[in-house]
């Protein structure tokens, strides 16, 4: 708060985006925010709420409450020190104000929550779930190699589990005749994964609606029961040489925020205009614009209407796409989302996407996108060496299929 200069007594501008916000309990002490919370519980303060949700939230968490105890009573001598947050929050590896709030049987329904927390929290350190490849690259024409995100296999893995929690809660709701109590992923937030899967090239097309469709046809993905995985020391970044030129050849230069298809038969609603990119004329898709990226909740619920099983059934069907490995993967999703006008781009983003799918197809042309099979093969070329091993000046050896390290 300080550090935004927030302020009891003027509302202030907190950051570069113009937001502003007021903090009437800004030099307040601890003592002084539950003493007030207690005069309003008990009617002493003319308030607009008497707070015994929030005092709820402190006695569930904690067994008991120094705002609604008695004197004498010693479990409640103790300041509500309970500490609550996000259920993915892991600032705390074990939760246990959320655990003691699980206890209390209207608080019953958020345990799949609670178990989905645990498992981030026990497999932190399992470096086999993250991702070891960066998907930019250096002007030096290098790809950093470390452990850094989740892997496409754990985000795909963790959006099971999300969806089934979610789907089992919306069963649970029916049965009890009351409204879901809580909504995770809904259609716009499913391809946004979608669309930032694709862009980044992490999964083959319409994977997130693939495991969207596959669960509420009946496939069932608990949280599973796992050991904690001990903390490991991170290893060395090290470097994969690719090149520095992923459009130096000429072919590719549809690769982008473009679509042949699209300029040559005019086979969607998008057309195309020009953009300047770091003093370069690039043609690309004539996008919709919004303030930011987003997603149109009727553009959302129509795809799911009318595209969702073919495109699925398309990509991922027996018969589908998807057992050609040799088809262009990269970005088709994301394209087709912009070209129906199912998600729009803030203007400063335009270039930004162009730049991200040109390196994104680069990183398929040689084998290093997140739905290609390389983790194993990158894992072990990037086994100490004992020296340093100096990157080639010429043409990419990713080109021919190897894998160039260097310590970083």
């Amino acid at each position: 708060m300080t550090l935004r200069g927030e302020s009891p007594l003027h509302v202030v501008q907190t950051n570069a985006d113009g937001n502003v916000g007021i903090a009437p309990i800004a030099t307040w002490s601890w003592d002084d925010v539950f003493m007030y919370l207690g005069m309003a519980a008990n009617g002493l303060e003319h308030t607009f709420s008497d707070f015994m949700d929030v005092i709820s939230v402190y006695r569930e968490a904690m067994g008991e409450c120094v705002i609604n105890g008695s004197d004498d009573d010693v479990r409640a001598s103790k300041p509500c020190s309970a500490r609550t947050g996000c259920w993915t929050c892991l600032m705390v590896q074990d939760d246990k104000s959320m655990d003691k709030m699980l206890d209390e049987p209207e608080n019953a329904y958020m345990r799949p929550l609670a178990k989905f927390r645990t498992f981030l929290s026990k497999t932190f350190y399992d470096l086999s779930r993250r991702s070891w490849l960066g998907t930019s690259i250096d002007a030096e024409g290098n790809m950093r190699f470390a452990p850094e995100g989740y892997s496409p296999e754990m985000v795909q893995e963790l959006l099971r589990y999300v969806l089934t929690i979610q789907v089992e809660e919306c069963a649970e709701a029916d049965r009890l005749r009351i409204a879901p109590r809580f909504r995770i992923i809904d259609a716009r937030s499913l391809i946004a994964i979608d669309a930032m899967w694709s862009l980044n090239s992490l999964a083959r097309p319409f994977t997130a609606l693939k495991i969207y469709r596959d669960i509420i046809r009946g496939a069932n993905y608990p949280v599973p029961d796992v050991p904690v995985f001990p903390k490991v020391p991170m290893p060395a970044p090290r470097k994969i040489y690719v090149g520095t030129d992923c459009d130096s050849d000429t072919t590719n230069r549809f690769t982008g925020l473009r679509d042949p298809i699209v300029e040559f038969f005019g086979a969607s609603c998008a057309g195309t205009r020009e953009i300047q990119t770091k003093g370069v004329t690039r043609t690309v898709l004539d996008v919709n614009l919004d303030s930011m990226f987003s997603v149109d909740a009727e553009g959302a619920m129509m795809f799911f209407d009318f595209e969702l099983d073919r495109l699925v059934d398309e990509w991922h069907g027996p018969n589908g796409y998807a057992v050609k490995d040799d088809r262009p993967m990269s970005g088709v999703a994301y394209r087709y989302y912009l070209q129906y006008g199912v998600i729009s781009l803030a203007k400063n983003q335009v270039g930004k996407a162009d730049e991200i799918l040109r390196r994104s197809a680069f990183r398929e042309r040689i084998g290093l996108a997140g739905h290609q099979d390389v983790q194993a093969a990158a894992t072990a070329a990037a086994q100490p060496t004992g020296g340093e091993v100096a990157a080639p000046t010429d043409a990419p050896a990713m080109a021919q299929g190897e894998l160039i390290l260097e310590a970083a």
